[in-house]
């Protein structure tokens, strides 16, 4: 049941993230919920290097999972979608 809460979580933390993250993004459920228990953990050991109790709650949770986006879109250069390549070459 934990395990099962946890997903949820991270699927929940990773979709915000998601949304709120500017340009598409090409991940899937699994990856989803990868990024966001990653970036729960990565909101903890935040408030812990910034020293503030009690954990990271949700808005830490979504912070540490918009930087782990940020650093998977900067390592991988993730392209734009075929939608937002039209898009771009028509403005010019």
């Amino acid at each position: 049941m934990n395990l099962l809460f946890a997903l949820l979580v991270g699927l929940l933390i990773g979709l915000l993230a998601r949304a709120l993250y500017p340009g598409a993004q090409r991940f899937g459920w699994f990856s989803t919920i990868l990024i966001g228990l990653l970036g729960s953990a990565l909101g903890r050991l935040l408030c812990w290097v910034l020293g503030i109790s009690g954990g990271p709650g949700l808005l830490g949770s979504i912070i540490g999972a918009l930087l782990l986006i940020w650093v998977l879109a900067r390592i991988a250069e993730i392209p734009p979608d075929e939608d937002q390549r039209e898009r771009t070459e028509d403005e010019e």
